[in-house]
């Protein structure tokens, strides 16, 4: 419901041609998705790389990709 609404506004500000309403509706979309920040890991895991709650990166290797 919300991710629809966001869609149509959105649709509506481009048709519109307002840039000002397009950025808003942009900042109330990514915030109604709960994105991710933009995080750069500058580790190499084999195995992956361990997420918080949100599925966000922590930059923590998992567990497995430690080899001794």
């Amino acid at each position: 419901h919300m991710l629809s609404r966001g869609v149509s506004t959105l649709t509506t500000g481009i048709t519109d041609g307002k840039s000002v309403e397009y950025e808003d509706v942009e900042e109330v979309h990514i915030s109604d998705l709960n994105l991710c920040p933009l995080v750069m890991c500058a580790v190499y895991c084999p195995s992956g790389i361990e997420v918080d709650a949100k599925g966000c990166s922590t930059c923590i290797c998992k567990d497995d990709s430690i080899i001794i």
